[in-house]
């Protein structure tokens, strides 16, 4: 689990994007913003892959501010294709990693 952290932490390139403790901030906007296909329900990764949930994109969208905690939580997000993942860390940063095609 910690190996799969730190491989996407490593590979995965920062976003400049707004600030996520914003006010105006939208989850939603961040993931078309980055130009990730996303289905309608997402997975939320809260550690080391080992505790994960799923959720409607919508959903994480207007509850992004309930479910992430700025300074203490990091949150991977995912679908089933695996083909990207949006990292937010605990301090705000986002990163994403695609992988490459072929």
């Amino acid at each position: 689990g910690l190996s799969i952290v730190k491989r996407l932490y490593e590979v995965g390139v920062e976003t400049d994007v707004l600030q996520v403790d914003d006010a105006a901030f939208s989850i939603g906007k961040l993931i078309h913003d980055l130009g990730v296909t996303c289905p309608e329900k997402v997975y939320l990764n809260w550690y080391r892959f080992d505790d994960i949930d799923q959720i409607s994109l919508a959903d994480l969208d207007q509850y992004f501010s309930d479910l992430w905690y700025p300074r203490s939580a990091d949150l991977d997000i995912f679908d089933d294709s695996a083909d990207w993942v949006v990292s937010i860390t605990h301090y705000g940063r986002v990163i994403l990693f695609k992988r490459p095609r072929p």
